[in-house]
């Protein structure tokens, strides 16, 4: 019996008006009573898109041209925003997305949880940039897109996005992804390395990188140098979580940040679940024990 052979898909290009965003950040239109996911689209906007993927229940599609342009649009910071997936709202203006993210999170209460919240506290608010402490940053050798990828994976795909720097990452691993680029490049095993976890302290930041296949004498001493000349301790994982270990220094002490108004330190190791906005994590804990309000024998 005969393969069956797919019929070709043939994009479609069509006009919409985006009514509101759906919970990953696309805008969300409605077409011949079919919803449509638009990347890069805004609440209030109109858009040429193409559609590029149908499902039985919606479509997806991307954005060609804006003709009726936002309020709250800007242009995004970095140039990989549209394709990358570790920011999906750059095109919007930050008290826009807070607002929108707070709309989300009532809709979902009230249409998933069946809850209404009593009260509705004033959003917390920190910087919108180089805030991100903790990170998950896929490696992969692509010579067509010019060698070794570091960064995050693009929206909805396995594939590493193209990147030079990230904006969004703690300034202490900002500006290193050209340099772990060409670090992973003169490893022996480039190509068995598929991840560098990134976490950071008040006072220490890690890089813990993931190896399927022992490293040389040779690239140890050059995971070494790195480490020394950014400024960056440096840890090794060749399995699970427990098979982590101090590669430069030798003995390292636990990362951790400080509640100064409560005399409080909390310790952790990179891999600890712990909130990737320092800044923001600082003001929720301050927000819960001012409304706790602990008093001195508590527990």
């Amino acid at each position: 019996m005969g393969r069956r052979h797919r019929k070709p898909f043939e994009s479609i290009e069509l006009i919409l008006n985006i009514e509101s965003l759906a919970n990953d950040g696309r805008g969300v239109a409605r077409h011949e009573g079919k919803t449509v996911f638009v990347n890069g689209a805004l609440p209030g906007e109109e858009v040429h898109c193409e559609i590029r993927k149908r499902r039985s229940k919606y479509d997806e599609a991307v954005i060609t041209e804006v003709i009726k342009a936002s309020p709250d649009r800007v242009t995004p910071r970095c140039s990989a925003a549209d394709v990358c997936g570790g920011c999906s709202l750059q095109h919007m203006s930050g008290d826009a997305q807070i607002h929108a993210k707070q709309q989300i999170l009532l809709d979902s209460l009230t249409h998933i949880g069946k809850v209404k919240p009593q009260t509705i506290l004033p959003p917390l608010q920190g910087p919108h940039w180089n805030y991100r402490r903790k990170a998950r940053l896929g490696v992969r050798v692509v010579p067509k897109k010019g060698g070794v990828l570091v960064g995050f994976r693009e929206a909805r795909s396995s594939y590493i996005a193209v990147l030079d720097q990230c904006e969004i990452l703690d300034g202490r691993f900002s500006q290193l992804i050209i340099p772990l680029q060409e670090l992973i490049a003169e490893l022996s095993i480039s190509r068995r390395i598929p991840q560098i976890e990134v976490a950071a302290g008040d006072d220490t930041a890690v890089l813990v990188f993931r190896h399927l296949e022992p490293l040389t004498e040779n690239d140890l001493g050059l995971l070494r140098e790195f480490g020394c000349a950014h400024d960056l301790h440096i840890m090794l994982q060749p399995g699970g979580p427990d098979s982590i270990e101090a590669l430069y220094p030798e003995t390292q002490d636990l990362l951790a940040y400080r509640l100064e108004d409560w005399d409080v330190e909390v310790r952790f190791r990179p891999t600890d679940f712990t909130q990737v906005n320092a800044g923001i994590n600082q003001l929720m804990l301050t927000r819960a024990l001012e409304l706790l309000a602990p008093e001195e024998g508590d527990d």
